[in-house]
C-alpha cells in the first residue's frame, strides 16, 4: 500500500499513525450516519469486522481501515435516496443507483475531502476515505434455498467485476467468455443482480444476511441473530449491532475473541494511494489534466 500524506518530512507519521488518522475520519462519519438513521427512523447494524471490533476491542480492530454497516433492504434504499442536503457538506453517499460507472454492488459513504485509489481487478477507482453500506436481504426459508441464492449472487458479482476489470487471460476461451460478458455491460449486470437480491425480503425470510459480503455462505444466518438493533460501545459513542452478537460473530469468525497471528493483522484492502488532505475530485482533475 502506497500512502501519501501531505506533511513536512519531519511531521510525516508512520503507518500506524496513518491508520489511526483514517479511523478518526471514519469514526466521525459513523457518528453522522448514526444520527441520520435516527432522524429518519432507519434500522441499521454494525456488521463484519466493525461488529467484531465493537465487541472485542470497544473500538476499531487496531489494523482495520474501514467500517461496515448493513441495513434491511427497505431501509437501505431509503438511505441511498436521501437528498444531498441531508448529509454534512464533507460527506456523500455513492451507489450504483446514483453514481455512473460505480463498480461496487453496495453503497459507500465517503469523505469528499480525502482521496483513496482502490484496485478493482487491476483498475483503480478513485473516491474518498469510505465506510461500506450493505443491503441486508432475504435468503430463503431453508439453508438449501439460501445456498442456491448465494451461488447466483456470486456469479452475477463476478460478471460485474469482469466488466470493470481490464485483466485478460492467456487462455483464448476465457478471454472470449469475458468479451461476451462485457458486451452485456456492467450496468445491466448490476440491475440483474439488484433484481435477484430483492426477490426475497429481509422481513419475511427465515434466513437473511449480507449477500454481497466477503464471507459468502457464512454471511447467511437466521434472522433472529440480527433481532432488535442493540447498542454497543464504540469508543466514546454507542452504535447499533445484532441483538445476538455472540451467535452472529461465531457464524462469521468462529473463535472470534482469539486474536489472529501477528502476520495476519493487516488491512485486506488494495489501496494504491491514500491522501487524507486532498479532496478526491481535485485528485481526479489532476489525473484528467495529465
Amino acid at each position: 500500500m502506497k500512502v501519501i500524506i501531505e506533511m513536512d518530512a519531519q511531521e510525516r507519521p508512520d503507518e500506524k499513525e496513518i491508520g489511526r488518522q483514517i479511523q478518526d475520519i471514519l469514526f466521525d462519519m459513523m457518528i453522522h450516519f448514526h444520527e441520520l438513521c435516527q432522524k429518519h427512523n432507519l434500522t441499521y447494524f454494525m456488521i463484519g469486522g466493525t461488529m467484531l471490533g465493537a465487541v472485542r476491542h470497544g473500538d476499531f480492530i487496531p489494523w482495520d481501515d474501514d467500517l461496515d454497516v448493513g441495513l434491511p433492504r427497505r431501509d437501505y434504499e431509503r438511505l441511498i435516496s436521501l437528498p444531498e442536503s441531508e448529509w454534512p457538506e464533507n460527506i456523500e453517499i455513492l451507489s450504483m443507483e446514483n453514481t455512473q460507472t460505480f463498480p461496487y454492488n453496495f453503497a459507500k459513504i465517503v469523505n469528499k475531502n480525502t482521496t483513496i485509489v482502490e484496485d478493482i481487478g487491476g483498475r483503480g477507482y478513485v473516491m474518498g476515505i469510505y465506510m461500506d453500506v450493505f443491503p441486508l436481504d432475504g435468503a430463503g426459508n431453508s439453508m438449501g434455498q439460501a445456498k442456491r441464492r448465494i451461488a447466483m449472487v456470486k456469479l452475477l458479482r463476478v460478471c460485474t467485476l469482469i466488466c470493470y476489470s481490464r485483466k485478460t487471460s492467456d487462455n483464448f476461451w476465457k478471454n472470449l467468455l469475458k468479451s461476451i460478458i462485457r458486451t452485456v455491460g456492467m450496468t445491466r449486470w448490476q440491475k440483474l443482480l439488484r433484481r435477484t437480491l430483492k426477490k426475497l425480503s429481509f422481513e419475511s425470510s427465515k434466513f437473511v444476511g449480507n449477500l454481497l459480503g466477503s464471507w459468502f455462505e457464512k454471511e447467511i444466518m437466521p434472522r433472529d441473530f440480527f433481532g432488535t438493533p442493540t447498542l454497543y460501545r464504540f469508543r466514546e459513542k454507542s452504535f447499533y449491532g445484532p441483538e445476538k452478537y455472540d451467535d452472529y460473530l461465531k457464524r462469521l469468525y468462529g473463535e472470534y475473541m482469539k486474536l489472529p497471528p501477528v502476520e495476519k493483522r493487516i488491512s485486506h484492502h488494495s489501496f494504491s494511494y491514500i491522501n487524507n488532505r486532498l479532496p478526491y475530485k481535485e485528485y481526479l482533475k489532476g489525473v484528467s489534466e495529465s
